[in-house]
């Protein structure tokens, strides 16, 4: 199972944000990718947890920007979310039209196949969870219930079931 590692805080102007950033390694657990929690600690820059061994950069956000959840569940939900049965639809009809075939960001983030999305799983979250993906540009949005079952299937580390 995923363990949450906090990691760093971020923050713009005194503003308080909570983020998650991909942590490369994984605090113990092995064979597990972790994605460590940002802290609303407000400090700037980069953090750093020698105790886990991990050092994270900080994300601003502007206070411009409309308001994204912040609903990245704490651990893997039950019942986990499943590929097949869940996420492989919502990744086709959102992320699909650019990341897969045909799309204008193919050649850099290929969606097209389980290995292609699992192989990106730590980026999909950080750009899912921060509603920096799908872009107002794209002509699609993911509604809560699609974002829960995808935010949550991740969590659980993506598993082709």
């Amino acid at each position: 199972m995923s363990r949450f590692c906090p990691v760093s805080a971020a923050g713009t102007d005194g503003d308080c944000t909570v983020l998650p950033v991909v942590a490369g390694q994984s605090c113990g657990v092995v064979g597990v990718l972790v994605f460590a929690w940002a802290v609303a600690a407000c400090q700037e820059g980069t953090a750093a947890n020698p105790e886990l061994g991990v050092v994270s950069t900080a994300v601003a956000v502007e206070a411009s920007a409309p308001a994204c959840p912040r609903d990245l569940p704490s651990e893997c939900p039950s019942p986990e979310p499943s590929w097949s049965a869940d996420v492989q639809a919502i990744v086709a009809g959102i992320c699909g039209q650019c990341h897969a075939d045909g799309g204008i960001e193919q050649s850099a983030f290929d969606f097209s196949t389980y290995q292609g999305v699992f192989m990106n799983r730590g980026s999909i979250l950080d750009q899912l969870y921060a509603c920096a993906m799908p872009p107002e540009d794209a002509g699609v949005a993911i509604s809560l219930a699609e974002r829960e079952a995808f935010l949550g299937w991740l969590v659980c580390n993506a598993p082709n079931n």
